[in-house]
């Protein structure tokens, strides 16, 4: 690199062979000066090679210096774990003050590539970045599901400090329920699918969120589209609650074979998970299929498919309107249709869900 810029400096210092100039004559000039010669063919062979040179010396410099800024404005700052409201809201003040952006991704930790978008994308987007790692016990409406929900918070640390986050918020139950949350939220979002099949698993969700939102007060939170019901629901709560946030959600990540990436795939033998890619597989062949076919017989092939895999059972799979979440009978009741699934699989049974959409005409 010596080499190179030292070889830069002296090109830049060559000027080509050109007639007597004014003393204050400067190197733009010169070269106005060279190109009306080129024009008149009054410049030689080694004076256009020059100014080729020169040219190409002077693109290479402005690239450079491009370059060094940014490797100055790496992000150099270690990511800092805190446990405590007080800490937490002690850390953001600075950046409040100073009307920065605040993202927040929460996460019940156990953190896989799927969340590691999220979090690329939130460091992308502001100037600082939350990561929430907590188990929340309310909106599970199985003991057994809660105990066995997979927890690893120094993995989750060490891969959140290679994406540049700044600060991990990993809060004790106490921390964030010091009393029982006995707020209730009811949307019609929360009464489908999921629903009637998880009595009280969005209200607790609901209850974790919108705390979150107050302590962090975030000005975008980050949300994976896997949970396609639940971004519905956190929408309706931000709009009753009028909150000051943007919801981004993001794509869905994938394996190689098409599976949803998921904390709980880490709960799937390796048979099981081979066993769980024919989920995504069977809802892209349905998405062909339902070119020429009703809802009511695509929701049976889908169902009548995995069904017939020893190991797989599925739970429910509904075809909604993608804005309201509500079941739809024809493709033209909306103008967005999504296919939303659960699926059981293996001898656990591990609960997987995910969806894949059928129209999109408001494109």
């Amino acid at each position: 690199m010596p080499k190179l810029v030292h070889t830069i400096g002296k090109l830049q210092n060559t000027k080509p062979n050109l007639p007597p100039t004014k003393p204050d004559c400067n190197k733009k000039q010169s070269v106005f000066l060279c190109l009306r010669m080129i024009a008149n063919g009054a410049a030689s062979k080694f004076e256009l090679r020059l100014l080729r040179i020169w040219k190409k010396a002077h693109i290479l410099r402005r690239l450079l210096v491009k370059l060094s800024y940014f490797c100055t404005v790496k992000k150099t700052t270690k990511m800092i774990t805190l446990t405590t409201i007080d800490d937490l809201t002690a850390a953001l003040a600075p950046y409040r003050q100073a009307n920065k952006s605040i993202g927040l991704v929460p996460t019940m930790g156990a953190l896989h590539a799927g969340h590691a978008s999220l979090v690329e994308r939130a460091v992308g987007e502001n100037d600082v970045t939350v990561v929430s790692d907590f188990v929340n016990p309310t909106q599970f409406n199985d003991p057994k599901d809660f105990s066995s929900y997979p927890r690893d918070l120094d993995a989750d640390r060490a891969l959140l400090e290679t994406l540049h986050a700044d600060i991990l918020f990993a809060p004790t139950v106490e921390a964030i329920y010091p009393e029982p949350d006995t707020r209730t939220f009811d949307y019609p979002e929360m009464n489908v699918m999921e629903g009637p099949r998880r009595p009280g698993h969005f209200n607790g969700v609901c209850r974790i969120v919108s705390k979150l939102f107050q302590i962090v007060q975030p000005t975008r939170a980050y949300f994976g589209e896997k949970d396609f019901q639940q971004i519905a629901v956190v929408r309706a709560m931000v709009n009753d609650l009028q909150l000051p946030v943007t919801l981004c959600p993001c794509p869905i990540v994938r394996e190689a074979s098409g599976l949803a990436l998921s904390s709980r795939n880490s709960l799937l033998t390796d048979d099981e998970r081979r066993l769980a890619s024919e989920i995504y597989k069977t809802l892209k062949v349905s998405l062909e299929f339902s070119q020429t076919q009703s809802v009511a017989d695509t929701q049976a092939f889908v169902t009548e498919a995995l069904n017939a895999f020893d190991g797989l059972e599925v739970e429910y799979f509904e075809i909604v309107d993608a804005q309201t979440l509500q079941p739809i009978k024809d493709w033209s009741e909306a103008e967005n249709v999504q296919g939303c699934i659960t699926v059981y699989c293996g001898q656990r049974p591990v609960r997987l869900i995910d969806n894949i959409n059928y129209r999109n005409h408001a494109r």
